[in-house]
C-alpha cells in the first residue's frame, strides 16, 4: 500500500448525521484496516504522486511564483520572503513533509465549503515555512459521500458493469465474451 506517513483519519461517530450548519461532532479514529481508510489513503497517495511528478512540480512552482509576485505587487503582506527562484526547493521540502506526516483527515458530511466535497484548512507556522508541521498547521475534510462512491467503484464487478452500461452497445458486448 502507498506510503503516507502518520496518516490519521477521523470520522463522525456512528449514527451521527452531518449538518454543515452545526458545530462538528466529536470525531472518532477510523481503523486503518477499514476499507474507507484504505480508499482515502490510496486517493491521497495518487494526489501526492501527481503533485510530486515533474509536471506537478512545474505547475505548483508556477502558481507559487505568480502568487508571490502578484502579492508583492499589491499592499498584501507576503509571508514568503525569499527569492522566488527558491520556490522549487521549498516545494520539494513541502511535498516531502506532507507525505511523511500527512494532515489530519476528517471523513465527514459536515463540510461547509467546496461544494460539500472537500475542505482544506491550512496555515503557515509563525516559526517560518521551513518548520511546517502538517498535523499542527492544517487539516483536510473529505465527504463521506465521495468516499462511498469511491468504495463502490473499488468493486471490480461494479466497475465492469458500469463500463458496459456506458458503452453504446450496452450489455450485449459484455455477453459476447461468454
Amino acid at each position: 500500500m502507498a506510503f503516507i506517513g502518520n496518516l490519521r483519519v477521523l470520522t463522525d461517530p456512528a449514527g451521527t448525521r452531518g449538518n454543515p450548519n452545526s458545530i462538528s461532532p466529536e470525531y472518532v479514529d477510523l481503523d486503518p484496516n477499514d476499507l474507507e481508510f484504505k480508499v482515502l489513503k490510496l486517493s491521497i497517495h495518487l494526489a501526492l504522486r501527481m503533485l510530486e511528478s515533474s509536471r506537478g512540480r512545474v505547475v505548483l512552482g508556477d502558481i507559487g511564483v505568480n502568487t508571490v509576485n502578484t502579492l508583492r505587487g499589491s499592499s498584501t503582506t507576503v509571508r514568503y520572503t525569499a527569492d522566488v527562484n527558491h520556490i522549487p526547493s521549498y516545494l520539494t521540502y513541502f511535498l516531502r513533509t506532507v507525505r511523511s506526516d500527512f494532515f489530519t483527515t476528517y471523513l465527514t458530511n459536515n463540510i461547509r465549503t467546496g461544494g460539500g466535497v472537500a475542505q482544506c484548512q491550512l496555515g503557515i507556522p509563525s516559526t517560518g515555512l521551513r518548520n511546517y508541521k502538517p498535523k499542527l498547521d492544517g487539516c483536510i475534510k473529505v465527504s463521506k459521500m465521495v468516499c462511498s462512491r469511491l468504495l463502490l467503484l473499488s468493486r471490480p464487478n461494479l466497475i465492469q458493469d458500469s463500463l458496459c452500461l456506458l458503452m453504446p452497445w450496452g450489455k450485449t458486448h459484455r455477453s459476447s465474451k461468454t
